[in-house]
């Protein structure tokens, strides 16, 4: 498979914008990125499995390094987005082997971050999940997942 293949323009993968969910894709680190914004409830989180599950069927994985989940600007999270987090991440886990896709999720407050450490705890896959403070925490987890999987297929 050449390079050229292996190269996702921006425009590849459609963007998202509404006034509480964002999501685009980071061409140069080759990460998808989801910004919440305002309230974070199970709409907002059926939305955004809704989006990815749209994009993996158009496209696949080819070219999504990572995923960097932004809850910096959430200042209210609803329960019942830990039912659809735990729904959505069950579905989408049962279709498509996201073992190599690794996902940071940037907080700021101490509430964002239990409240992201509660949903991380009842969906799969917490060794390839972290919680981070920083734009470059989250691509420096991305890229070291990624120095690990090849080490240890290496």
């Amino acid at each position: 498979m050449s390079d050229e293949n292996l190269t996702i323009r921006p425009e590849d993968i459609q963007p998202l914008n509404t006034p509480t969910l964002k999501i685009t894709y980071d061409s140069r680190n080759q990460v998808i990125l989801v910004s919440y914004h305002k309230e974070l409830n199970a709409e907002n989180t059926i939305m955004m499995y809704q989006w990815l599950f749209s994009s993996i069927e158009k496209r696949g994985l080819l070219g999504v390094r990572g995923v960097i989940y932004d809850f910096t600007d959430v200042q209210k999270f609803t329960p019942s987005n830990l039912i659809s987090t735990q729904r959505g991440s069950m579905a989408i886990n049962a279709k498509v082997d996201l073992s190599r896709i690794p996902v940071a999720m940037l907080v700021k407050t101490i509430m964002q971050e239990q409240q992201v450490s509660i949903a991380m705890n009842i969906t799969p896959g917490e060794q390839r999940k972290r919680i981070v403070k920083s734009m470059s925490q989250a691509l420096t987890f991305i890229n070291d997942f990624h120095k690990n999987l090849a080490q240890n297929e290496g």
